[in-house]
């Protein structure tokens, strides 16, 4: 239709009335020809879907409610009312015609074939009408009307558009006409009538609701989904209103109207719980399925780029078609452009209607080309996102099916793949109709400028090229140095992460000041590289915008000087446009073969990840399982099978072998022991998942474990028929207990996990688990979302504990979660028990603790001392065996009996005050506070004075270049112009010149804005830099993460230090400044265009008011909703990647679950989750660019028609002028509506550093009096505590305490409700000594410099003792010492000798893991580093479990210390001491000689 517009218009351009019948025979034959085309298609079209329609009986009454029926009945009424008077105007017409054609003889009857034809097809529509009033022969297809619409719409779309060509040339017609006959008034009524028949039928069809997809309504493969039709016609599904879109009208889709009710939502409507759900195209799920199902038959060599496109094929052609039309409108309106900026220069060569008619064109074309754009656009969106559902669910399912974990490799490969290869294939997908739309713009482009400008095009084409290369050049060296900038940024993330994660460490040896340096030094090279990359940012925006300057001045130069052409205003506006238009696509293109590049490096990737070996189904799998008997189902043990060979032993490097004999674990409690890391978590993995956890190991057995019997995940039905248990299921409880970190994860479902709900076996398992108090803590109980910072060890262990007992599993395998935990023997006592777990059950538990009479009732023993040595694998079965070996001695059972109520009571204390405070809301501060704060930081108001004052002059610049054009033009129809204000005459090349002086300042003023801009930013996010991290070092000691609200909602929220100093800094780092300052230049922009326009227009203010008006009401609705959106789809960006990190983390708890099934619908809920408001969001951006285009488009057709009207007193440069200047402040109105949004969320980042920095507290520690010290103090390091009192939030620790430890002895400090820690804290300063002192070596420690006094002690936690995640880092962080000493108080340890690889480590840059290395192993390190600072005249232990190594250690390199032990009721075991004190509530109860607590609390034999 747009060729046959173009035909029109240049009919109507030289028309004359004497040519006026055989006009209207051409215009007859094209309506005719077309009508015929669309009748066969369409006619072809539903032949063919009609044989494919098979009918069913009786199938009527089930049909599904996809549509709303009252609304398709009304409208089809009017549609056939409509038909109807429009195949009667057609009859009349015909009846006219015809007796014109017999009262005339010598007339051709070419008339009479557009009414026949016109009768035809519609009468051909009024049948397609009268059919959509009956119903589908099968359930699930589509009613009649559903699939008859678009045909109407293509009908209708033809004929309005014909109709309207008719009409336009009727009033040509008559308006040249000399006198109107009766023939051609009675033609252009009909004409008119059916223009109003065929508007009506056509809004009619465009407007109908679209009929929802059945399988909306009847998901057969997710049968856990609820479905719901309510009384309205909308659907919810699974709690979730189902997107608009789904059922939207045509005309909706178009302009995304179906987003309005988003628009209109209540505020708390707009929130991650109450978003739409998802249309069925675009819902993970799906996606998934129809991957599959082109997966599983799909033969390729390299089947995942055919396949990607193959199941993306009907997306990608959409997107092909509708890329070509857009660019074909694209270009159509500075074709248009051109037509009437020429008519305005000479409007007497033309009719006064052909103006009017190019403003219609014009904004015709930008409509079009909007709208068309758009749908592009959304095809590449939609895209995306099946792409990304497509990959994800594809990379996750081959995770969850691996052999086994150790089979993936690095747990961050994943991870990795997921955050670059998957986003940059899913990118590609967004633009790839770049690749065929920019060699078409840039085709068009060029012979659209020839035409113009002839020669003079090629050499400013010369000119581009020249410059387009350094241009790339550029951008690769800023990509080059963003990667410089990213690496940096990397290391002083880490640390930082370093300095959070190891904070307790680093107070207590009092060296925050010297990783404070180190990170400022870090922080230091991360701003020289932000420097270089802001330097590089703003010499590409000098190229960019000296780029048209040299072109356009080379060009027109040559156009003047060379060719001696004359320049006139159509020539240079357009040309102006058109060189904009072309320099996009040339600077797009080497980026996107750029792009292309990353992502075969990135397919190949995921090919090589997803060709892995996987899980292939057992054949003696759930075909098989009934013909077996229970007991060898049930089946838990090892047996040795003899092979002659086996691949992995025939390697060339031999690896050992793991001997384990043959054995079954019986019905009952069977316990692993051994000493630490002597191999039994080694056993249980092998146990669960058939191989070694390390590829180090070869077994050459089998491992027989029920869940193998169930193939991928499907669920076990084979039950016990004595216990009821399941068979074929078990649960497992991992060393460090794993949680789902799921955001919609609570403490219940932690429990249930994805089990059938059963309340009174939950209540059970609560009270078992001792989880009630903990539950009635919580602000919403077991309601409560899992937030694992906030959550206690001990009780994380119990919920994992507690999701064991409340599986239905026949056999549980317990990989000592408590082994790390205080007070984790009474749970481990608890976990021995047979009435704890019920009967019938399989219980398989490890542990380290020496046995015990606890352990007497163990159905099986199995000992792994000296197994990872190479020696026997001693297996315990006999009962008198057993009881021999675990028969305690008096000293034992004293011990155990001191395990009673009072220790759980003080554990549930500790859970609760971790519960409240995270719970604790605090107020919000003003929002204003961030704003005030960064433009003060950014240089006050000099600098914002300067730089709006710059602003406004570059703004300047860029307006008088633009009307030095029009002066140029409009005086040089001549070889001398006379500038009436002026009195000069000027050359072409004083005109060249002065135009070229313009556009010069005008770069130069931008060009020190945006160096302005970025030196205040710098300032502003180094000062915020410094700030924070002072706040950091200054908060307290058990500050692990600030509780801050988010500045813009006021709930209170937990916000981590890492975010903090992550992606809050890295917005305010390099996103918050370019956004201030492009909003800054946008709102310059606007005011100077709208000042400049109305100035000489001065009818562009009312016009331009009316729209602000429009611009201000969707703006606002705009905004409101944006924030929202963005700042859900910022919180929804990482929830995939920590999903798949969590995975990892659990994969062989999942497996043991058998929850992979599970675990993929979690995996289909987050992706859904993530999607939505990313997709929401971007949908609702092109919202608001159709509604701002309408908008700028109606304004230049009101300037247009402005202009044209009048014409006498307007000539072409100053409509040129207006045009392009208008056409520029649509785009800057835009973008500073959209950047609104995502500037507020970046002040907000802003704001909560800033919060945290005014809200931290102070240091408890006074600073006022510091004696000097010498060097060897403390001498004797005695201890004296006098009337000690001290408190904490409100809460009493320690009440009138007295104490004197003398030099060189060893105390055990033993209480249950922190009073050791809050006296150690006390001696370290890190708590306020309300009344009392302590004297070290007779002198008061407040006389003294805190971080001088810390350096002089040790501190030897239990919990956060590692400070960097290497041997090296953990001793000498700070590289002050040789390798030959960190040697030696290794060996002084009994962690490593440097000969031989034996011990725990054997390499100083060896990585370290909390996860892998126990309690008193990192507290031996922790000793290592003592001896080397040599602080050990004074040394605090915090008691974690009875290991004779920490005992022995402390003895032989410690022996002149004095020494304080922080223990509970339990007491230190084989620890020597001299004394202990027990506290009780706060206050000293008394103090036992250490021969009555050695007696009573030895070692086990």
């Amino acid at each position: 239709m747009t060729f046959v517009a173009l035909s029109h218009v240049c009919t109507l351009r030289h028309y004359d009335p004497l040519q006026a019948p055989a006009i209207n025979i051409n215009v007859s034959m094209l309506e005719v020809i077309g009508s015929l085309v669309l009748l066969a298609v369409s006619s072809g079209t539903l032949l063919a879907y009609h044989m494919h329609d098979s009918p069913l009986n009786n199938s009527d009454d089930i049909r599904l409610p996809t549509i709303r029926s009252s609304v398709v009945l009304r409208r089809t009424w009017l549609m056939l009312a409509i038909q109807l008077l429009s195949i009667s105007l057609w009859s009349f017409s015909l009846a006219w015609q015809l007796e014109a054609l017999l009262s005339q003889s010598d007339t051709y009857p070419w008339p009479l074939a557009l009414p026949i034809t016109a009768i035809v097809t519609r009468v051909y529509l009024l049948i397609l009408i009268i059919q959509s009033f009956t119903r589908s022969h099968h359930p699930l297809s589509p009613s009649r009307f559903t699939i008859y619409n678009p045909h109407f719409l293509c009908f209708y779309t033809f004929y309005l558009a014909t109709g309207i060509m008719d009409c336009s040339l009727d009033l040509v017609t008559m308006a040249t006409a000399s006198s109107a006959c009766s023939f051609w008034n009675m033609q252009t009524i009909v004409d008119f009538a059916n223009v109003g028949c065929t508007l009506i039928s056509w809004q009619a069809s465009i407007t109908a609701p679209a009929e929802l997809s059945p399988r909306e309504l009847l998901d057969v493969e997710d049968v856990d989904e609820s479905v719901m039709v309510l009384h309205d016609g909308q659907v919810v599904r699974s709690g979730r209103i189902l997107s608009p879109e789904a059922n939207a009208s045509a005309w909706s889709c178009m302009t995304f109207s179906w987003m309005n009710g988003l628009m209109s939502a209540n505020e708390h409507l707009v929130s991650p719980e109450h978003l739409w759900c998802l249309p069925l195209h675009l819902r993970s799920l799906a996606n998934d399925l129809h991957f599959r199902l082109f997966s599983s038959t799909f033969t390729h060599p390299h089947p995942l780029a055919r396949l990607i496109f193959t199941s993306n094929r009907r997306a990608i052609y959409t997107q092909f078609v509708s890329a070509l039309a857009a660019v074909v409108f694209h270009y159509g309106n500075p074709y248009f452009l051109l037509r009437l900026l020429r008519f305005l220069q000479d409007p007497a060569d033309h009719a006064s209607y052909n103006g009017y008619l190019y403003c219609a064109l014009i904004f015709a074309c930008s409509i079009a080309s909007t709208l068309i754009a758009s749908q592009t656009l959304l095809f590449g969106r939609r895209w995306r996102i099946s792409l990304t559902n497509m990959l994800h669910t594809a990379l996750y399912r081959h995770a969850l099916t691996t052999m086994s974990p150790n089979h993936l490799g690095n747990p961050d490969t994943l991870p990795l793949l997921v955050r670059n290869d998957v986003d940059r294939l899913a990118e590609l997908a967004s633009h790839l109709h770049i690749f065929y739309t920019c060699p078409l713009e840039i085709m068009a482009g060029i012979a659209f400028l020839y035409y113009l400008l002839g020669n003079a095009f090629f050499v400013g084409l010369g000119a581009m090229a020249v410059i387009l290369p350094l241009t790339h050049l550029c951008s690769r060296k800023l990509a080059v140095v963003q990667q410089r900038s990213q690496d940096t940024k990397a290391w002083r993330l880490h640390l930082v992460q370093t300095l959070i994660k190891g904070m307790q460490s680093l107070k207590y040896l009092a060296w925050e000041r010297k990783w404070q340096h180190a990170v400022l030094g870090a922080r230091n090279e991360e701003m020289d590289q932000l420097v270089n990359v802001y330097w590089k940012n703003a010499i590409l925006g000098l190229i960019w915008f000296l780029t048209p300057v040299l072109v356009t001045s080379i060009s027109f130069a040559w156009y003047t000087v060379v060719d001696q052409r004359t320049l006139d205003a159509s020539t240079v506006f357009v040309s102006i446009v058109l060189y904009g238009m072309l320099r996009d696509p040339l600077n797009v293109m080497p980026q996107a073969f750029l792009t292309y590049n990353d992502a075969k490096v990135s397919l190949a990737n995921l090919e090589q990840f997803l060709a892995g070996k996987q899980d292939q189904p057992d054949p003696t799998g759930l075909y098989n399982l009934h013909h077996r008997p229970i007991q060898e189902l049930a089946r838990v043990g090892f047996s040795q099978q003899p092979l002659s060979v086996d691949l992995r032993t025939s390697a060339p490097v031999k690896k050992p072998t793991l001997v384990i004999p043959t054995f079954d674990f019986p019905v009952g409690v069977s316990i692993v022991t051994g000493p630490p890391a002597s191999g039994k978590s080694t056993l249980l993995t092998t146990l669960l998942q058939g191989t070694p956890p390390s590829s180090h190991w070869v077994y050459l057995g089998q491992a027989h474990l029920p869940s193998r019997y169930c193939s991928q995940g499907e669920p076990a039905t084979i039950r016990d028929p004595a216990s009821g248990l399941s068979v074929l299921k078990v649960a497992y409880v991992s060393q460090t207990p794993w949680l789902l970190t799921d955001p919609s994860a609570t403490l219940r479902s932690q429990i249930v996990f994805f089990d059938a709900w059963n309340r009174s076996r939950y209540e059970h398992v609560v009270r078992q688990c001792d989880l009630t108090l903990e539950f009635a803590r919580c602000v919403h109980g077991d309601s409560t979302k899992t937030h694992l910072a906030s959550l206690s060890n001990l009780f994380v262990a119990k919920l994992a504990l507690a999701r064991a007992l409340y599986s239905d599993a026949k056999t549980v395998v317990l990989d000592d979660p408590f082994s790390s935990i205080q007070g984790g023997d009474r749970w481990l006592m608890t976990c021995t028990q047979t009435d704890f777990w019920g009967l019938g059950r399989i219980v398989i538990l490890s542990t380290s603790v020496p046995l015990g009479s606890w352990a007497r009732e163990a159905a099986l023993v199995v000992d792994t001392a000296q197994w990872l040595e190479q020696g026997p694998l001693v297996v315990l079965k006999d009962r008198d065996q057993i009881h021999q070996r675990c028969t305690p001695t008096t000293t034992q059972q004293t011990c155990l009996d001191l395990l009673g109520p009072a220790h759980a009571d003080a554990k549930e204390t500790s859970d609760a005050a971790s519960t409240e405070k995270y719970n604790d809301p605090i107020p919000v501060p003003a929002m204003t506070n961030a704003w005030k704060a960064y433009l003060s930081l950014n240089g006050g108001w000099c600098f914002w004075t300067c730089t709006l004052l710059i602003a406004l002059l570059a703004r300047t610049a860029t307006i008088a270049e633009s009307y030095w054009l029009k002066v140029w033009t409009t005086g040089s129809l001549d070889n001398i112009s006379i500038l009436p204000w002026q009195g000069l005459d000027l050359t072409r090349q004083q005109y060249i010149g002065i135009y070229v002086g313009i556009c010069l300042v005008g770069v130069g003023l931008n060009f020190i804005r945006t160096v302005l801009h970025h030196r205040g930013s710098l300032r502003a996010s180094g000062s915020l830099f410094s700030a924070l991290l002072q706040a950091t070092i200054q908060s307290p000691l058990s500050q692990d993460v600030t509780p801050q609200p988010l500045a813009s909602n006021g709930n209170s929220e937990t916000i981590p230090w890492t975010q903090l100093f992550g992606k809050d800094m890295d917005a305010v780092d390099q996103q918050l400044g370019l956004h201030v300052s492009f909003m800054i230049q946008a709102l310059v922009a606007m005011v100077g265009i709208v000042l400049a326009i109305g100035t000489v227009f001065p009818i562009f203010f009312p016009i331009m008011a009316l729209a602000f008006l429009a611009y201000g009401y969707y703006g606002l609705r705009f905004v409101h909703t944006s924030r929202k959106l963005k700042a859900m789809e910022l919180a929804a960006q990482t929830s995939v990647n920590e999903l798949y990190l969590n995975t990892l983390r659990g994969l062989l708890t999942i497996r043991a679950f058998g929850k992979q099934h599970a675990m993929m619908t979690l995996m289909y809920q987050t992706l859904d989750d993530t999607m939505r408001p990313f997709y929401l969001l971007w949908t609702l951006n092109r919202w608001l660019f159709i509604r701002v285009e309408t908008i700028g488009a109606t304004m230049c057709l009101s300037l247009g028609i402005c202009l044209v009207w009048q014409r006498g007193h307007v000539d072409a440069g100053l409509a040129g002028f207006v045009l392009t200047m208008a056409a520029s402040l649509l785009e800057y109105i835009y973008w500073c509506m959209r950047q609104t949004t995502t500037l507020q969320l970046q002040v907000d980042s802003a704001q909560q550093i800033i919060n945290v920095i005014h809200r931290t507290p102070p240091n408890p520690e006074a600073q006022d009096a510091k004696l000097p010290l010498a060097d060897n103090w403390p001498i004797s390091a005695s201890v004296d505590v006098h009337d000690l009192t001290c408190s904490q939030n409100g809460s009493l620790l320690l009440d009138g305490i007295s104490l004197t430890v003398h030099a060189g002895e060893t105390m055990v400090l033993a209480g249950d409700q922190n009073e050791p820690l809050a006296l150690a804290h006390c001696l370290y300063r890190f708590l306020v000594m309300q009344q009392g002192s302590i004297q070290l070596d007779g002198i008061d420690i407040t006389w003294l410099d805190a971080e001088d006094l810390r350096s002089r002690m040790t501190f030897i936690g239990k919990t956060k003792t590692m400070i960097s995640d290497t041997v090296r880092g953990n001793l000498d962080p700070f590289g002050e010492y040789g390798d030959y000493e960190l040697w030696q108080v290794l060996q002084r340890v009994k962690l490593a000798s440097p000969q031989t690889s034996d011990g725990i480590i054997y390499d100083l840059d060896l990585a370290l893991d909390e996860q892998h290395l126990t309690t008193t192993e990192l507290q031996r390190l922790a000793m290592a580093r003592a001896l080397l600072l040599g602080s050990t005249k004074l040394v605090v232990l915090d008691f974690a479990t009875d290991d004779p190594l920490v005992g022995q250690v402390l003895q032989e390199q410690m022996p002149k210390s004095t020494i304080l032990i922080l223990t509970d009721r339990q007491g230190p075991g084989h620890f020597h001491h001299d004394r202990m004190a027990v506290f009780d509530h706060g206050q000293l109860v008394q103090i036992k000689p250490g021969l009555l607590l050695e007696t009573t609390c030895s070692s086990h034999a």
